[in-house]
């Protein structure tokens, strides 16, 4: 581009010249002698284009040679411009290297994070589920003993309800046959009693109520057997001497029962 500009300006310069030619080849109006003017024209002429020829080929040497300098100058501006840019455009190749580096070595680096996080939480999740699976288990253990456990206690309730009423019934027929055994008892003291004192009445007679006392000790006995409780009632072994003076105090049928 600037060796076509140069090209173009040598043009222009050239072509002042043939404008001096012309002007210098007119002829001047009202001149008294012609002829003369016209001999002794040549030779001006030749001159005068000698001495623009010469100047103009000095002007134009003078320009070629700015030229050649302005384009030598803007042919360095230019590689000097275009070492510039070139080192700009490598330094823009190696900054965009590195940035497209980092920017690989970041998203390696947050895949890679991002897999582990992705492992780590399934791995908790699974935990999560294995760990409500087993509560689930141990829940539905747990209902299954407490409803055993709910089943068993009815059960022992009604069992002791049932030894209760048991005991109770038992209480009732126990105290009842020591009830009949105390009466039975009371009879057969005042028959002894009664039996001492005929003896001592008539000790050389001999005894006629032996008949009588052999069904009074047939009544002595139950005709059901009888379950004692834990709290056993005391049995007289044998009876201890009375004073016949002193009236009987266990004559009541009631003392066994306290």
């Amino acid at each position: 581009m600037a060796r076509k500009n140069i090209k173009d300006n040598s043009n222009d310069s050239v072509q002042p010249s043939h404008t001096i030619d012309i002007s210098a080849s007119t002829v001047v109006e009202g001149d008294p002698n012609p002829e003369t003017e016209v001999t002794e024209k040549p030779q001006e002429d030749s001159d005068i284009q000698a001495q623009s020829n010469g100047s103009n080929q000095a002007a134009l040497e003078a320009t070629i040679a700015e030229l050649r300098s302005a384009l030598s100058q803007v042919n360095q501006r230019e590689a000097a411009t275009v070492s510039e840019l070139r080192a700009a455009l490598e330094k823009a190749h190696q900054q965009e290297a590195a940035t497209v580096a980092e920017l690989r070595a970041a998203l390696e680096k947050a895949q890679q994070r991002e897999e582990s996080t992705v492992a780590d939480l399934r791995a908790s999740l699974e935990k999560a589920h294995k760990r409500e699976y087993e509560l689930q288990e141990n829940v539905y253990q747990l209902k299954s003993e407490l409803y055993e456990q709910k089943t068993l206690v009815q059960k022992l309730e009604q069992a002791l309800d049932q030894a209760n009423l048991k005991i109770k019934n038992e209480l009732d027929q126990a105290k009842k046959t020591a009830l009949e055994l105390a009466q039975a008892n009371g009879k057969l003291i005042e028959e002894i009693q009664g039996l001492k004192k005929g003896k001592q009445e008539k000790p050389t007679t001999q005894p006629t109520t032996q008949p009588t006392t052999q069904p009074t000790m047939q009544a002595i006995v139950p005709k059901k057997a009888i379950t004692i409780p834990k709290k056993s009632i005391p049995i007289i072994e044998k009876l201890p001497p009375e004073n016949p003076e002193e009236p009987a105090k266990t004559s009541s049928p009631m003392w066994l029962l306290d």
